[in-house]
């Protein structure tokens, strides 16, 4: 290690700059958020989530791409053995 890297974990008094758990405690209680729950964006990003995303009550998840054409053409086939097992 270099003898600047070394400086510069050291404090004014030239002792040893060690971070521990209560500093991060600390900062916590000292910094406020910069967003709270009632920012526009954040409650629109929430509303999104809900609707669209990991939140959402929908059964099955959107498919695109060659994804959404296999599993129609699944169900498709699954309709047409259904028709003639009945018909």
């Amino acid at each position: 290690m270099t003898v600047r890297r070394l400086q510069q974990n050291l404090d004014k008094e030239g002792n040893e700059r060690v971070i521990t758990a209560s500093h991060f405690e600390k900062a916590l209680q000292d910094v406020k958020a910069s967003l709270n729950d009632e920012t526009e964006s954040l409650v629109e990003l929430r509303k999104w989530n809900d609707k669209y995303g990991e939140g959402s009550n929908r059964k099955s998840k959107m498919l695109i791409g060659f994804e959404h054409d296999a599993v129609r053409g699944a169900q498709q086939q699954q309709q047409q053995q259904q028709q003639q097992q009945q018909g």
